[in-house]
């Protein structure tokens, strides 16, 4: 524990979550240690008991979960309305599933399945991540797949 977790509330009064760290494909066990009253996360151990990463964390899987809370992140699809040049609104789940499922279809019958590509959150479990390419190839019929690697860049 450091400063920071000390001032955020002490470590007995957080709720432990056990999770995979999602920073890379190694499959780091991490305790995610939440807030309940503010649904927070404060603070980030890796598992001891893991026989793949022995309660080590990288600096990334340790302090990197601020995205999660994050004011900018999406909570709710947006559509675009009126052409390219028009506003993000607030849709349903439904309507967005069946724009996008309209728009790949037309892309695939007019250009062929090699017009599309897919590109994958590395901010997601390799399950995720396995399902989304299997999709793609079978499908949309293409292998034009990849994920945005952060275990390689900077940190946020």
């Amino acid at each position: 524990m450091d400063g920071r977790d000390r001032s955020q509330g002490r470590i007995e009064m957080l709720t432990p979550v056990d999770t995979i760290c999602t920073y890379c494909g190694v499959g780091c066990k991490v305790t995610m240690f939440v807030d309940e009253a503010t649904n927070k996360i404060r603070y980030v151990q890796g598992a001891k008991s893991s026989p793949v990463n022995q309660g080590m964390l990288c600096v990334k899987g340790r302090f990197g979960f601020d995205f999660i809370q994050s004011e900018e992140r999406l909570t709710h699809p947006l559509i675009r309305r009126g052409g390219r040049n028009g506003k993000l609104e607030k849709a349903t789940w439904a309507e967005a599933i069946a724009l996008v499922a309209d728009k790949l279809g037309e892309i695939k019958a007019t250009h062929g399945g090699n017009a599309l590509a897919g590109f994958s959150s590395a901010k997601t479990t390799n399950e995720d991540n396995f399902a989304f390419q299997k999709f793609f190839r079978r499908e949309l019929l293409t292998n034009n797949i990849d994920t945005v690697h952060v275990c390689v860049t900077p940190p946020p």
